[in-house]
């Protein structure tokens, strides 16, 4: 659980400081900087899923459980501190509680098929490199 909380922690840290980008973009009135700027949060966030695959694999250091590893990081990061932060932000701030967006139709179509596997895909490279 660790290593999923860091991954967390610096998803939200990178998102805060690119989510400057983005709207400075926006507020420009230029299109092409705005989706650039787009395409850069959703590439840096893909970029740290793996990271923190291949970082809990690492470590683990399992022969043929690499992807497996990095899975449950991501998926701990998707569907256990996400949700958490999302619902105890949502209870601070409105007093109410809030379902998070993870877990619409749309959010676990995401999740399974684009988050999961970016995080077995860092295990896999972490396995291969460290194992051969």
């Amino acid at each position: 659980m660790k290593h999923s909380l860091v991954v967390f922690v610096v998803l939200v840290i990178c998102g805060f400081i690119l989510g400057f980008f983005l709207a400075g973009a926006l507020f420009s009135g230029g299109r092409s900087g705005f989706y650039f700027t787009l395409g850069l949060v959703y590439a840096v966030e893909a970029l740290l899923l793996i990271w923190g695959g291949y970082r809990i694999s690492a470590e683990a250091l399992e022969r043929e459980r690499g992807w497996l590893y990095g899975t449950v990081c991501v998926a701990a990061v998707i569907f256990f501190w996400q949700p958490l932060i999302s619902f105890l932000i949502g209870l601070l701030v409105t007093e109410r509680v809030v379902v998070p967006q993870t877990f619409s139709p749309l959010g676990i179509l995401v999740a399974l098929f684009l988050f999961l596997p970016l995080g077995a895909l860092g295990g896999w490279l972490a396995e291969k490199r460290y194992m051969g």
